[in-house]
Parts: C-alpha cells; structure tokens; sequence
C-alpha cells in the first residue's frame, strides 16, 4: 500500500508492517541486549507491526511546541506488545518495557545536509561509543546510510528530515542508537530504523524496514 502524501516523519500516523525480506536479522541485536533465546524466537517468528499516533504540544522541559510521538508495538503469536512514547525535545527520560528492561532515552528532529556528491544524509551527532574509531566510523557511516524519499517541498527544505533516537541501559551496559528516516528502497519508499546496539563487548547494526498497511 502506497504511503499517502500527507505523512512524514512530523506527521507520523497509522500501522506499518515490519518487511522482513528486505530487514536485517534482529536476532544479534537483541542477543547483545540481552534479551532472551526464547524471546528472541519468538519475535523472529512473529508478525512485527506499529502503529502511530503523532501531535505537537509543548514540551514538559521547555514549554516549546515539539512533537509528540506514540508507537504502540504490537507481534503475532502471543508475545506482549508495548508502547513507547517520544517527545522530540532531547531531554532524557525513562522507558520501561518487558523486553528492553529500564531504559533512558532520548529523541529529536534532526535535519538533512547535502554533500559534495549531491546526497542527502542526516546531521547526526553520534552518542554511541564504540571501542575503537574503526567501528565508530563504521557505526556512523550504516546511521547515515540511507536514502530519504524527498517530496516536492523536501527537495529545498531538508528540516526534520529525520527521527535521531538514543537510549541506553545502565544495568545491562548498552547503548542504541537510531535514525528513522522515510527511505527510499527499489523506488519505493519505506519507514526505516536503523539501530545501532553497542556494549564494551561488541556492537550490532540493523536496518529494519516498515510498509505502510493503512490508517
């Protein structure tokens, strides 16, 4: 199902399906955080879909109009679903959820910038640190690696081009890292995730990659 031209990433609404022929395996990511081999299973197995609703209202920080965002998460096959909600003003605050255990993250808009080669990519400050500058290079290069579908208007106005999500676990000793993004994959756009997980022990990367299945 084609997305309707009304949605963008500051507009973010309705149910997408997790595509997993064109999806990085999750099965790494959620080892490292440690999650368990049964979970994990379980989800491999399940249909993924999330659904959103998204407003502006001010923020409890700064009292600034800022976008509010809730993503209900829900998987086939018994397994719990969750919701996780976002305010894009980068002020830390907590998640919890069965899987991911206690969580403090983050979210912001970030804009897009065009390099030399004419590419659109996004204005990521990274916040993970990797164990050498080797990874860290690797892990920006896969953040920023995708190909945003740019409308008429988005062309010339490269603002809020992007979702930058950071979260970390203290007790578990990871961080994530995401990007979302409205890619452009074969000529069709899709909603996309890319997740960088990293711990002093290893990182893992993915791209997880949504279609748009209704309102």
């Amino acid at each position: 199902m084609a997305i309707p031209q009304d949605i963008t990433l500051k507009t973010l609404k309705g149910s997408w399906t997790l595509d997993k022929s064109i999806s990085d395996d999750m099965d790494g990511m959620l080892k490292l955080q440690g999650v368990g081999w049964l979970t994990r299973k379980g989800i491999s197995a399940a249909r993924l879909t999330l659904s959103f609703t998204s407003t502006v209202e001010p923020s409890p920080s700064s009292g600034s109009p800022v976008l509010h965002l809730t993503m209900r998460q829900t998987l086939s096959g018994g397994i719990p679903g969750s919701t996780e909600e976002r305010i894009t003003d980068w002020t830390e605050r907590e998640r919890s959820n069965h899987i991911y255990g206690d969580v403090l993250s983050r979210s912001k808009l970030i804009k897009g910038v065009r390099g030399d080669d004419g590419a659109v990519r996004p204005d990521l400050t990274m916040m993970s640190k990797p164990s050498n500058n080797a990874i860290g290079e690797e892990v920006t290069n896969f953040l920023r690696g995708g190909v945003p579908h740019l409308g008429e208007a988005e062309k010339d106005d490269l603002t809020d081009l992007y979702i930058h999500d950071f979260g970390r676990n203290e007790a578990s000793g990871w961080t994530a890292e995401q990007i979302w993004c409205i890619e452009t994959i074969d000529s069709q756009p899709y909603l996309t995730r890319r997740v960088a997980v990293v711990r002093d022990d290893g990182y893992e990367l993915a791209r997880l990659v949504y279609k748009f299945s209704g309102l």
